[in-house]
């Protein structure tokens, strides 16, 4: 599960916190994650009695965070721990506003594919407008593919739009363009799984307007 991934990272658990948001579930997820919560207590799980989707969500989650950066974890996806930890170690140095890592995703055939920064990127610090003039493309909006310096993410005061289904392309524009330094690191850090139920895949007009 994505929480035995997320707690398989190197760290002892004072160091991070691990931030749940319920959203309105009707099965016995909430009891699941109190149960885990009551494991670690560096969780915290909150449970929002009526479904207002990942904007929602998102903006609790950035709301409550004590953590020096935040990072997104979609329910059926997966971290990928020297990732994450090499790109820590990064702004651990550097206190970049937002750090870019490589992915990982699922291709139609259940394969699994890199996708990777371009060469000359690795390692650099861009500001909001390089970045935003040579890179910006849809593939580069999940808001999940990087790690966000807390203190600057609340100083921009761009918040997820809620209610709404694609959230995130509104969000991620507005953040990076207030952005002073963006860092991009080597390594995969997110695992993007094609499969699954949630939202983003979903195909079906129905099934999206019941969401």
């Amino acid at each position: 599960s994505i929480l035995e991934d997320i707690y398989s990272l190197p760290f002892n658990e004072n160091g991070f916190e691990v931030i749940v948001i319920d959203d309105c579930s009707t099965d016995n997820t909430l009891d699941a994650l109190n149960d885990y919560a009551s494991k670690h207590s560096n969780m915290v799980v909150l449970h929002q009695e009526v479904n207002q989707r990942q904007g929602a969500a998102r903006n609790r989650g950035i709301d409550v965070a004590k953590g020096e950066y935040i990072a997104f974890c979609d329910a059926d996806d997966t971290i990928v721990a020297d990732g994450v930890m090499n790109a820590l170690n990064a702004v651990s140095e550097t206190k970049a506003d937002i750090c870019y890592f490589d992915f990982e995703y699922e291709t139609s055939d259940g394969a699994w594919q890199v996708f990777e920064m371009p060469k000359e990127t690795r390692n650099t610090i861009l500001t909001a407008s390089d970045y935003l003039n040579i890179y910006y493309t849809c593939y580069y909006n999940a808001p999940w593919r990087n790690l966000y310096r807390t203190d600057f993410l609340r100083k921009t005061g761009v918040r997820f739009v809620e209610g709404v289904r694609w959230e995130d392309c509104d969000w991620t524009v507005k953040v990076y363009a207030q952005a002073k330094t963006i860092q991009f690191v080597d390594g995969v850090g997110y695992r993007y799984a094609l499969g699954g139920e949630s939202v983003s895949k979903q195909r079906s007009v129905k099934a999206m307007s019941n969401r």
